[in-house]
């Protein structure tokens, strides 16, 4: 039996500002943050499984990470989005990233492994933990600190 509406509401009642913030973090604008709220908790909704995961933190955090990246691909908004990120210097000193650091960061991320990538977002961009990545992942935190340094070795050799 699919979760029930109780149970679903008492998950947004919990959870539901984490979904908004990741999912403001995400598309970076107040209406596509609800939207994907909104989403999150109808794939919730629709996920058929028969009881809460052990860990529903991590599991509607994957859900929201993944629905955002989605809407971003599926909207062909990646590089007006990472245009707008960089331009806001991404918590860095305007001018640190020109042009040609924005090519080369696109030709890195197109070329890295999709599990190498996710662990670095979380870690670099998120400011989470090894452990807390780990958690998000449903990995060890020997294994995000394994993919991180794969990512770095991978990109020493492409540069």
């Amino acid at each position: 039996m699919p979760l029930t509406d109780r149970e679903i509401a008492e998950l947004f009642r919990l959870y539901g500002h984490m979904v908004f913030r990741r999912a403001m973090r995400m598309m970076g604008n107040r209406a596509d943050a609800e939207e994907a709220t909104q989403e999150v908790f109808a794939l919730a909704i629709r996920a058929r499984i028969d009881t809460l995961p052990d860990n529903p933190v991590a599991w509607l955090y994957t859900i929201t990470t993944r629905y955002c990246l989605n809407t971003i691909r599926n909207r062909k908004r990646r590089r007006e989005l990472m245009d707008a990120r960089i331009e806001e210097g991404w918590g860095l000193p305007t001018g640190v990233a020109g042009a040609g650091d924005v090519v080369q960061l696109r030709r890195l991320m197109a070329r890295a492994d999709k599990t190498q990538m996710e662990a670095a977002t979380y870690v670099f961009l998120d400011g989470m933990t090894h452990r807390e990545a780990a958690e998000v992942m449903g990995v060890s935190k020997s294994t995000v600190t394994n993919l991180i340094e794969r990512l770095r070795k991978a990109v020493a050799s492409w540069t």
